[in-house]
């Protein structure tokens, strides 16, 4: 068994606040037959904290992410936060009064404080700041990966058959960004296109990572086999993409596609706990294609401007936790999703709409 760990740490001094985030492993340790339970430990590079004030800093641990990785079989992610009205302490560290600087020493380089050391440049009010280790720069995510989505699941991409019993958990959720990538292959037009293409300006993924855990077992006794969920959600608003065919297999044609999709539900889970091969992964959500900018053997093609499906349809990507080659491991690590979709008739399409549907 190996782990990953990211603990959020709250760092107060007097008034002041401020954030940082710890990334830490845990090496692979081989579970006892027998005697103690499994101990991991997790160890790794954290980010330093810089201040420029005395007063006692005082660290308190935020929400935890946990994934535990079995040497085989699918990844299990947990996520907690600490209770209402419980502070769980880190560490305490007493920062003592700086002694003046006599008159004789060399002034500061431009830009440095004498009277001790500062990592942010926003200005003096900032007297407490969560700095990274000079030798492992931070990971700078946008601001919007804050700002989590506040939709609703699609939980009827899976629930566990009966006879079960579960305790479906809610959970405050994990703000995180991902880049979806995909390849898209229609099959009639024999030919694919790039969704989210990374070469281009790709859109990030806001993600509520574990929003909600269901736990239980497949009876209503206790000890029965047991079973894990972990859901989470997201939500990405798709740039354009541009396709290029051969229609009747010789004409070129090519189109911007647009992308109105819902708030996408990602679900891992194990059916069955004692059999690893049960894992699997899931995402879902709805979509619509809007096409523009049609050019058919180099001449634009005036479709008009709501040449749509004529509904929006459901996609379902599956994921395999078990492949050696392409494994989907969570909403965390990612990885490899696969499904088909059946894509309707397309409306309004021609100058003002002109065409049936279905024509285009």
């Amino acid at each position: 068994m190996s782990g990953a760990l990211a603990l959020g740490v709250e760092v107060r001094q007097n008034e002041e606040r401020a954030r940082a985030d710890w990334s830490l492993t845990a090496e692979v340790t081989e579970i006892p037959r027998r005697g103690p339970e499994l101990a991991l430990l997790y160890s790794g590079k954290v980010p330093t904290i810089t201040v420029n004030t005395s007063g006692r800093v005082r660290l308190l641990a935020a929400e935890v992410r946990l994934t535990l990785q079995p040497d085989a079989g699918a990844p299990v992610s947990l996520a907690c936060s600490p209770a209402p009205g419980e502070e769980p302490r880190v560490a305490d560290v007493a920062v003592p009064e700086v002694a003046a600087v006599p008159e004789d020493t060399p002034s500061a380089p431009p830009g440095t404080d004498p009277s001790g050391p500062t990592a942010r440049e926003e200005g003096p009010e900032d007297d407490v700041t969560a700095a990274p280790q000079e030798d492992e720069p931070a990971v700078s995510w946008p601001d919007e990966c804050d700002d989590m989505p506040s939709g609703e699941l699609d939980t009827s991409v899976s629930e566990p058959p009966p006879p079960y019993h579960f305790n479906p958990i809610p959970l405050d959720g994990v703000p995180l960004c991902a880049y979806a990538v995909g390849i898209s292959t229609v099959r009639k037009q024999n030919g694919s296109m790039v969704i989210n293409d990374p070469a281009g300006k790709p859109a990030l993924m806001r993600v509520r990572g574990v929003v909600r855990s269901d736990l239980g077992g497949w009876g209503p006794e206790p000890g029965a086999e047991g079973f894990n969920q972990i859901w989470s959600l997201a939500e990405i608003h798709l740039p354009d993409a541009r396709a290029g065919f051969l229609s009747f297999g010789y004409l070129p044609v090519s189109a911007s596609v647009s992308f109105d999709t819902s708030d996408v539900t990602v679900l891992t889970g194990q059916p069955h706990m004692n059999d690893p091969t049960s894992a699997f992964a899931r995402i879902v959500f709805q979509q619509s294609l809007r096409l523009h900018n049609v050019v058919v053997h180099g001449t634009p093609l005036d479709v008009g401007p709501s040449c749509r499906t004529a509904r929006s349809f459901r996609v379902l990507l599956n994921g395999d936790p078990n492949s050696a080659e392409n494994p989907y491991v969570n909403v965390f690590s990612g990885g490899l999703l696969t499904g088909k979709v059946t894509i309707p008739a397309f409306t309004g399409c021609g100058t003002a709409g002109a065409l049936a549907p279905g024509t285009t």
